[in-house]
């Protein structure tokens, strides 16, 4: 970094020298000027090291990471994680193919390599977008939730999507990594130049877009009082500020999604018996009962009282005429519901085991009732 040409030659100057005296080589095809402000920049002469020339470009790529000379100069980086989300996106498309179990080989490809993908170097990165991108990831991974489980034509709440899964959301998964990176950073020596760095900040109360979103997160997962402790010799308990971290972050993510179901009527009976990210293993195939259970599940069965809401019909049941045609109704087959029981959480998965058979008994159940609802139509 320089602030004008003159003292990028003289740097560059000093790079040649040493290169030379080392019997280094240095690629100028690998290298790149770019200038972010004109201001007081001086006369434009040409950039060399080792008597080659340096080319001045509008964006370079260092480290895996695109930067530019736009305002913003992370602008181009985030264009290319928009891109890479709908790309790890389309992979599972491409590779959870039918002879494997789609929710199974989702869950675990979206977590080995789409996560790591659209994290990287997110613990030192933080554009002025930072929360439009999060956005984006957490929309993206809800689709590839709803890929896992057949429903990707379905509106369902993202609680329900998260809560099936597992997974965490990438706001949680940014604060947990950049927190623990400024730990590490504030337990430095103070002669360290990111520790300085850190110091003038603090002195001169001018922060970072990083250093900002990092207080953010902290008080968005109530870390703020989590101290990093010393032992005996001063050395840093890494491991134990960041058990604490995860903890707590694992916390509030919990309150925040059982807080979030609370206004969405759909999950009513979901909320009362889900334990976040426990799904019974198996319970999804790739079988259109299955795609039915999690619609079921997630309150979001398009029975005749669902549609209702769109459509002009009449809501009773056209197979008994008697009663409403609820969720609760198709799956107890026409038979009183009632709720003080635990019976409809037992037969969606919800409560116990789930591997009697009750919940493939559901799946068929479902399957029959689109039949014949087909047939009415």
């Amino acid at each position: 970094m320089a602030q004008s040409y003159e003292e990028m030659s003289v740097m560059l100057s000093v790079t040649t020298e040493l290169g030379n005296e080392k019997n280094l080589q240095f690629n100028p095809a690998k290298s790149a000027m770019i200038i972010f402000n004109h201001t007081g920049l001086g006369e434009p002469r040409e950039m060399k090291i080792q008597g080659k020339h340096i080319e001045f470009e509008d964006e370079y790529k260092y480290l895996g990471i695109t930067i530019c000379n736009e305002p913003n100069y992370l602008l181009r980086q985030e264009q290319i994680w928009k891109r890479e989300a709908h790309k790890a996106l389309q992979s599972l498309h491409a590779q959870s193919i039918w002879t494997f179990n789609r929710f199974e080989i989702t869950r675990i490809q979206w977590m080995a390599t789409g996560v790591p993908k659209l994290t990287y170097a997110n613990a030192v990165l933080a554009s002025r977008a930072s929360r439009q991108i999060t956005a984006i990831f957490d929309r993206t991974q809800v689709a590839a939730g709803k890929w896992a489980m057949g429903i990707t034509a379905h509106k369902v709440a993202t609680e329900f999507v998260l809560g099936e899964l597992g997974w965490s959301t990438f706001e949680s998964r940014e604060a947990q990594s950049k927190i623990r990176y400024f730990a590490r950073i504030s337990a430095m020596d103070s002669d360290r130049w990111p520790r300085k760095c850190l110091s003038m900040m603090a002195s001169t109360n001018i922060y970072t877009e990083a250093i900002a979103r990092l207080n953010f997160l902290k008080k968005r997962f109530s870390c703020t009082d989590i101290p990093l402790e010393y032992t005996g010799d001063q050395s840093a308990r890494f491991q134990l500020f960041n058990e604490q971290v995860k903890r707590r972050i694992k916390v509030k993510l919990s309150e925040q999604w059982t807080e979030s179901m609370s206004s969405k009527s759909s999950l009513t009976l979901y909320r009362q018996w889900k334990v976040r990210g426990v799904t019974v293993r198996g319970l999804y195939t790739n079988s259109r009962g299955s795609t039915l259970l999690a619609l079921a599940r997630a309150g979001m069965l398009p029975t005749r009282a669902h549609r209702t809401k769109y459509e002009p019909l009449d809501p009773l049941c056209t197979k008994c005429g008697r009663e409403v045609e609820t969720i609760p109704h198709i799956i107890m087959k026409c038979e009183p519901y009632h709720s003080e029981t635990n019976e409809l959480p037992r037969m969606l998965g919800l409560e116990g085991e789930g591997d009697d058979g009750t919940c493939e008994e559901t799946k068929r159940t479902l399957e029959e009732w689109e039949d014949e609802a087909r047939r009415i139509r």
